[in-house]
């Protein structure tokens, strides 16, 4: 007497996504947002700023400038202080520095004020960047990460393309302290999303933690400059050799201008 088998359980489909991390993953993106358009939103707004602090451009210039220096210098810092507060807490409290930045460029009295205010913004972004592919990819556990790491980086790719029109359409429409402030809305919802969404992970008090570079961070930080603002060379130091020359001077418009050799 033969027996009939009904279908057995369908098996899960591998490429299927957990919509949790879907949901993860709109969190980062909501929150990286005002990152990725601050990094250039501000480039178009440089000319209204020198003319609202009577300040010479070569000084307002350090608007942008600051930022990505305090942004080059506090990445390295991240996963030190993942391990330490955990991806949930770390992602909340650096959207709040940024927040507490933004809120702070929009208030500057000077151009000064606004040059630290914009390395505050960049200290909260420093940490968001490398910690943003962190933790998809610790949710992921290996598995969709090309998908998901597209949908993540997305934003990273249309800053540059959006920033701008945004920023202009800002300026044309509002003062120049609305580039600042349009921030808010993204920072609080982000925020907001981080609290329900992403996984409390802060590390067991028994865990071994580990230890900050200090010399390596503090070698780092002279290097940044030339680094991330780039050289310039004559023309016959360029003709010469393929590699360009840096000279950086202390000026009045900038604590680190570069300045091109004699005979330029």
């Amino acid at each position: 007497m033969s027996t009939s088998h009904g279908p057995g359980p369908a098996q899960a489909d591998p490429d299927r996504i957990d919509p949790a991390l879907w949901r993860m993953a709109f969190t980062i993106i909501v929150g990286t947002l005002a990152v990725v358009f601050d990094s250039t939103i501000v480039t178009v707004a440089l000319n209204d700023l020198a003319k609202a602090f009577h300040a010479p451009l070569a000084t307002i210039q350090w608007v942008s400038t600051a930022y990505l220096l305090a942004l080059f210098v506090t990445i390295p810092i991240a996963g030190w202080a993942q391990s330490r507060l955990g991806g949930k807490r770390l992602w909340i409290a650096a959207l709040g520095l940024f927040l507490l930045g933004s809120v702070l460029c929009a208030v500057a009295w000077n151009a000064t004020s606004l040059i630290a205010f914009r390395a505050v913004q960049g200290v909260g972004g420093g940490v968001m960047m490398p910690l943003m592919a962190t933790l998809v990819m610790q949710a992921a556990k290996g598995r969709n990460i090309g998908k998901i790491m597209a949908t993540v980086t997305l934003p990273t790719a249309l800053g540059p393309i959006l920033g701008p029109v945004l920023g202009g359409a800002i300026l044309s429409l509002a003062d120049w302290r609305w580039i600042f402030l349009v921030n808010i809305p993204f920072c609080v919802v982000g925020g907001w999303l981080a609290w329900r969404n992403l996984p409390d992970d802060r590390p067991a008090s028994d865990r071994p933690r580990a230890r900050l570079d200090v010399v390596g961070l503090l070698l780092l930080s002279p290097a940044s400059p030339p680094s991330s603002t780039g050289c310039r060379g004559s023309r016959a130091a360029r003709a010469a050799s393929p590699a360009p020359r840096c000279s950086y001077r202390w000026s009045a418009g900038s604590p680190w201008s570069a300045a091109s050799p004699p005979g330029r």
